[in-house]
């Protein structure tokens, strides 16, 4: 975008919005912080493999959360929100590492974190919608910024897609009482899915 004095000249933007590019995850992570810290929404995205940079930051943002929750007159202030991209295979081989998202999803349950892994744009805009609606949480969306085809075609028959929360497993005990499939392929993530969706006609024509 155009500069001038700092401030960008594109008619899209407010005449006060400022646009300014930092390659420094950490300073993005305390940027987004800040902002949510002064009743603002922030939006950053990132590579996959450069959250680690950001980890012990995230740590600390959510057991400040957690620390606010117990103050009876501190308003809930907006959530942040990342979006992981560039995933796994898609990226050279020294960009691969997903740690960032294990070693959150390795904690005990708790209701200021929350991990998306849509497998459809539809999906995503979904759970882009709920993450911007939250406060007092951080939440990450994992979703490939490439075109995945076979996804965007009709799933394949047996082929299960839960639309909202972590409710699989559910589905998957109810299967198990009744005369449910035989086997079955559990996917997260859209790239994962993508996969599934390519392995299950082949598996059940055997």
């Amino acid at each position: 975008t155009p500069l001038r004095h700092g401030f960008t000249t594109d008619p899209g933007f407010a005449p006060d919005s400022r646009v300014m590019e930092i390659l420094n995850e950490s300073v993005c992570f305390d940027w987004s912080w800040g902002l949510a810290a002064s009743n603002r929404r922030p939006i950053f995205v990132s590579y996959e493999a450069f959250s680690p940079i950001f980890a012990s930051q995230a740590d600390q943002f959510l057991k400040q959360i957690r620390a606010g929750s117990q103050v009876p007159h501190r308003t809930a202030a907006p959530g942040v929100t990342l979006v992981l991209t560039s995933l796994g295979w898609y990226n050279t081989p020294t960009h691969h590492n997903p740690s960032f998202v294990d070693s959150l999803v390795s904690r005990v349950a708790s209701p200021e974190l929350a991990v998306y892994m849509p497998v459809q744009p539809s999906s995503a805009a979904a759970y882009m919608r709920e993450a911007l609606c939250s406060t007092d949480r951080l939440s990450v969306l994992v979703a490939s910024k490439h075109g995945l085809g076979l996804l965007a075609k009709q799933p394949s028959p047996g082929l299960h897609q839960e639309p909202e929360t972590l409710t699989g497993w559910t589905t998957l005990a109810e299967a198990s009482a009744t005369a449910g499939p035989s086997v079955c392929f559990v996917a997260v993530g859209d790239l994962m899915a993508e996969v599934a969706t390519y392995v299950v006609p082949h598996v059940a024509t055997k």
